[in-house]
């Protein structure tokens, strides 16, 4: 990423249902603390720091309205300023980002995503890299 700019990033999901804006984006802190994304992004080429939107399996750009339906591959985009509220790394250039995408309350059907068995190596390592950097950041700290 580009210091000081926005990089956009994405992830896969395929255990939604409902409708897309009724889902939320949210940034989860070391600390225990959260902090929800602004909003669902006006178009697929938004970029704006906290906003954030889904796209089918090739890319296009589904309005909040758009029914998703569980088992069917879905990507979440989203907007990070490099050292802005959502980025946990202060590195210039450098964003950390653990969130998580779904929807609380009551109600049925699936909460949001769930991993990729396709891509479950390289999701437990990232994880794994997250959990070392918030450790090792807690030993820095005494």
């Amino acid at each position: 990423v580009t210091a000081g700019k926005v990089g956009r990033f994405r992830f896969n999901c395929t255990g939604l249902s409902g409708r897309a804006g009724g889902f939320q984006l949210i940034k989860l802190f070391v600390d225990g603390t959260n902090l929800d994304f602004v909003g669902y992004g006006a178009s697929g080429t938004d970029m704006t720091d906290g906003h954030y939107w889904v796209t089918d399996d090739s890319g296009n750009f589904l309005t909040p309205d758009t029914t998703l339906v569980e088992g069917t591959n879905y990507y979440v985009v989203f907007n990070i300023l490099d050292n802005g509220p959502y980025d946990t790394n202060s590195t210039l250039g450098g964003i950390s980002d653990p969130s998580v995408f779904g929807r609380g309350g009551g109600g049925s059907g699936s909460a949001g995503c769930i991993m990729n068995p396709g891509a479950l190596s390289l999701e437990l390592l990232v994880l794994g890299l997250f959990g070392l950097l918030g450790i090792g950041a807690r030993f820095r700290r005494r």
